[in-house]
C-alpha cells in the first residue's frame, strides 16, 4: 500500500507564508520599539557618514560651520562625532531653555582625553565634575578670590603686574593650550584611548610636569604666594597636583581671555577709525593724560564698556564654551537628549544671529549704549562667559582686566596699522584653539602719548 501525499493548496501555502512574514515583522518592530522610541525623538541634524559620523561637517572652523547648520536645523542640532553623541545649542531660545530649566542635568563636563591627567582635573572648577567638592571650590572663588572687596583691594597690584602676568602665562601655557585644543582621534573613538595614538595625553602630562617646576614642587609654596592665599589653597586641596591644576586654571583662563579679547578689540578699532576716535576722546575727557588709567574709571566710560561688549559679541573667547555632559536622559524642547551626550553651546553663533541682533556682522558699540543687555549670564543671546552653575567664576576679575588693559593701551598710545595694510585689507580670519584667536597676529604701530 502506497503513502498518499498531503494535498498542497497553493492558496493556503501563500496565506501561511504571508502570515509568517507579518508575524516576524510585528515581532521585530515590537522588540526594537524601546530602542528606537527615544532615538526617533532626537533633535534634527545632518546625516553622517559611517563610522566617522559628522566629523567632516565641522570643518576647520566648527563655530562657523555649526552656525550655518542652525539656519537649516533650528535651535537644537544633533551630531554624531565618531561614536560620540553631540548636541549643539544654536539659538537664544535653546540656551534659555537649557540654562533656565535644565541646568542641573547639563552641569557636568565632557572632557577630551588630553585633559584627563592623573584624575587631577577633578580638582578644578572648569573641568571638575559637579558635586560637593566642586561647590566648595566655587564658593572659595566667589567669596575669597573674586569678591568685590578682594578685587578692589588688589587693583594696584594688577595695575603694576598685568603686563608681566600676561607675558609669563602666555609663554608657559602656550603649548598646553595648543595640546588641549588639538583634534585627538581618541576623543572620537574611545577604543583608541589606551593607545593614545597621537601621543597628546603623554605630551600634556609632560607639559604639566614643567608647569609644576615653574609653580613649585609643594615644598616651597609659602615663599611664592602670600599667607592669605596659601590658606585658601590649603582648603582647596591637600594634593600638590590639585593645587597646581587649580592655580594654572585660574591664571591661564584669565590671561588667555584678556589676550584674545584685547587683540580682537584693537583689530576692530583699527579697522573702524571713527569708533577708535570716539573711545579715545571719551578716555581723554574722563581720564586725561596726566595720570594713569585706573579701574575706578571704568564706571565713567560707557563707550569703552560698549566696545568691550561688542568685541565679546563678535569674538567670544571660547566660541563653543567648555563642553558639557548630560547627567541623565532629559527632555529638552520636545526632544529626548540621552545621558552622556556631549553638549556645545555655540555662543559665537548666538552673537551673530540675525534673529537677535540688527546688522549682526557690523562692529557697532552704540547698540549697547542704551541697552541693558550684558554678558553676566542673564541675556541668552549674549553668553561669552556662559551661564548657570558653570558660568565663568572669574568673570568679575576678567571684566576689570579687559577694561584696564584696553583702556591703558588706548590712553598711552596712538595706534596705526603697519605700512601697506589698510582697514579694508586687514585679515580678520580666526583660528580655533583654547580661545578664538586671530589666524594672523595683529601688527600695529604705537606712538607714545606723553602722560
Amino acid at each position: 500500500m502506497g503513502i498518499i501525499p498531503p494535498t498542497t493548496d497553493p492558496v493556503m501555502v501563500y496565506a501561511a507564508f504571508c502570515l509568517a512574514v507579518a508575524t516576524f515583522v510585528l515581532l521585530l518592530i515590537r522588540n526594537r520599539s524601546k530602542v528606537t522610541s527615544s532615538t526617533s525623538r532626537l533633535p534634527p541634524g545632518p546625516p553622517g557618514w559611517p563610522i566617522i559620523g559628522n566629523i567632516l561637517d565641522l570643518g576647520m572652523a566648527p563655530h562657523a560651520s555649526l552656525a550655518k547648520l542652525q539656519t537649516k536645523y533650528g535651535p537644537l542640532i544633533w551630531l554624531r562625532l565618531g561614536f560620540v553623541n553631540t548636541l549643539v545649542i544654536s539659538s537664544a531660545e535653546g540656551a534659555l531653555e537649557m540654562f533656565k530649566n535644565h541646568d542641573n542635568t547639563f552641569c557636568n563636563r565632557y572632557l577630551n582625553e588630553a585633559l584627563k591627567i592623573c584624575e587631577n582635573y577633578n580638582g578644578t572648577i572648569t573641568l571638575g565634575p559637579y558635586g560637593p567638592y566642586w561647590r566648595m571650590l566655587r564658593r572659595i572663588c566667589t567669596t575669597e578670590l573674586f569678591s568685590r572687596k578682594r578685587i578692589l583691594d588688589t587693583a594696584p597690584l594688577r595695575r603694576r603686574c598685568v603686563d608681566k602676568l600676561i607675558a609669563w602665562i602666555s609663554k608657559e601655557a602656550k603649548e598646553t593650550v595648543e595640546l588641549a585644543a588639538r583634534p585627538n582621534i581618541a576623543d572620537f573613538f574611545p577604543t583608541l584611548r589606551p593607545i593614545d595614538p597621537q601621543g597628546l595625553k603623554k605630551k600634556m602630562e609632560n607639559k604639566m610636569l614643567e608647569v609644576l617646576e615653574v609653580v613649585g614642587n609643594g615644598k616651597d609654596e609659602p615663599t611664592k604666594i602670600s599667607d592669605t592665599n596659601l590658606n585658601i589653597f590649603i582648603l582647596v586641596s591637600t594634593q600638590t597636583l590639585n593645587y597646581v591644576f587649580y592655580m594654572h586654571e585660574l591664571f591661564m583662563g584669565a590671561t588667555e581671555t584678556t589676550n584674545s579679547t584685547v587683540e580682537w578689540a584693537m583689530t576692530e578699532l583699527l579697522t573702524n577709525p571713527t569708533t577708535m576716535k570716539k573711545v579715545r576722546d571719551e578716555i581723554t575727557q574722563v581720564v586725561g593724560h596726566k595720570r594713569s588709567f585706573e579701574e575706578s574709571d571704568i564706571d565713567n566710560l560707557p563707550y569703552l564698556r560698549a566696545v568691550i561688549k561688542e568685541t565679546l559679541r563678535l569674538h567670544p573667547p571660547i566660541p563653543l564654551l567648555v563642553p558639557r555632559s548630560v547627567i541623565k536622559d532629559t527632555e529638552l524642547m520636545g526632544y529626548i537628549i540621552p545621558q552622556g551626550t556631549q553638549v556645545f553651546v555655540n555662543v559665537w553663533g548666538l552673537g551673530r544671529d540675525p534673529a537677535s541682533w540688527d546688522a549682526p556682522l557690523a562692529f557697532k558699540p552704540e547698540r549697547f549704549l542704551d541697552s541693558t543687555v550684558d554678558y553676566r549670564g542673564q541675556n541668552f543671546e549674549f553668553l561669552p562667559f556662559g551661564a548657570g552653575r558653570r558660568i565663568c567664576p572669574g568673570l568679575p576679575l576678567g571684566n576689570q582686566m579687559l577694561h584696564l588693559v584696553l583702556g591703558s593701551l588706548i590712553q598711552s598710545f596712538e595706534w596705526s596699522l603697519e605700512d601697506g595694510v589698510t582697514p579694508e585689507t586687514l585679515d580678520k580670519s580666526d583660528k580655533m584653539g583654547m580661545s578664538l584667536r586671530k589666524a594672523f597676529l595683529l601688527k600695529a604701530v604705537p606712538k607714545p602719548v606723553c602722560l
